[in-house]
């Protein structure tokens, strides 16, 4: 299950340091810069991602100080608390999420999708979806749970 607390023993809001120090291993660099924002895998878990940036927005000089700040889902199989799933209709999505959607944005590439917002800034879900269905989850807090384009 994603939350806005983070996937297993990785938790959002924490340095890279105590996260790889609870799940004894490193997580895998899938892009990024180890100085301000790193995208990262859990070894043998597919369609998750993390992001991994720095508290104040100044460059660090390791990658052990970037602070998880995101997890997201970009297949489906990995729930949220409240049962969404990618590949959800954005109809049923809407029904479970009901008026805690507190805001909505045009999809900055798919024509006709929105990102879905749920939750205070601290502690947030952003549901991307192309129209029709929910196409990406990502939970964390801001900005980085916004971030369009990974660490951007």
């Amino acid at each position: 299950m994603i939350t806005p607390q983070g996937f297993w023993e990785v938790r959002i809001g924490e340095t890279l340091a105590a996260n790889e120090a609870r799940i004894g291993g490193r997580l895998y660099e899938i892009g990024g810069d180890p100085t301000s924002c790193l995208v990262l895998g859990l070894p043998e878990v597919g369609g998750l991602y993390f992001i991994a940036a720095t508290p104040t927005g100044e460059p660090v000089e390791d990658r052990d100080q970037l602070v998880v700040g995101r997890v997201s889902a970009d297949r489906n199989g990995w729930l949220t608390d409240t049962g969404i799933e990618v590949g959800m209709s954005v109809q049923e999505a809407e029904g479970i999420l009901g008026d805690t959607i507190v805001e909505r944005r045009p999809h900055a590439y798919i024509e006709g999708g929105e990102y879905l917002v749920v939750g205070e800034p601290d502690e947030r879900y952003v549901f991307e979806t192309d129209g029709s269905q929910v196409v990406e989850i990502h939970a964390g807090f801001e900005p980085v749970v916004s971030y369009i384009e990974a660490c951007s």
